[in-house]
């Protein structure tokens, strides 16, 4: 799943730098440039694959025997298969900016949300079912769920692209 919703990510990069002389202009040179692409599609690599097993964690405990632990956690995993509505959000942006089109690109990220909450709420069904929680204390999940992805998000969507593109530019001085 985490292949087939990262694919285009690296697919429409290609297509925005190959075909669109303006975004080069914005940097100093063509490396930066494809430094900065490199770093971006790794974190969100990075994040798809950290956000797909954060989930598991909330599977460990003293409650459950090793055996169902590793059947929930396994059966974790396959909560990502929402996030293949994931790529229409930026393929919209491009194809709106592309042919100047505002409702598409309005439209399109209505899938990318769909699937996040999908994600989510099935990903929240499948640990009340599994751990026998209460309401509070799926709440609590949720909660956590949240914050670990917004926390996941800050750091591999944000933090790892701009230490690692200033790495590369670095080793590039040299």
């Amino acid at each position: 799943t985490i292949a087939i919703a990262f694919t285009p990510c690296p697919l429409m990069t290609w297509l925005a730098l190959s075909h669109d002389n303006s975004i080069t202009d914005i940097f100093r040179s063509d490396f930066s440039l494809a430094f900065l692409a490199v770093a971006a599609n790794l974190g969100i690599l990075f994040f798809m694959l950290a956000a797909t097993a954060l989930p598991s964690f909330f599977c460990l405990s003293r409650q459950l025997s090793i055996e169902r632990q590793n059947r929930v956690i396994a059966m974790s995993y396959y909560s990502c298969a929402a996030w293949l509505f994931l790529p229409l959000g930026p393929l919209s942006l491009m194809m709106g900016l592309k042919f100047d089109a505002l409702p598409l690109i309005l439209g399109l990220w209505i899938f990318p949300g769909i699937g996040a909450v999908i994600w989510f709420f099935s990903t929240l069904h499948l640990l009340r079912i599994a751990t026998t929680g209460q309401k509070r204390s799926v709440l609590l999940m949720g909660v956590l769920l949240l914050l670990g992805v917004a926390v996941l998000a800050a750091l591999l969507l944000v933090v790892f692209p701009f230490l690692l593109y200033d790495m590369l530019m670095l080793a590039n001085a040299w």
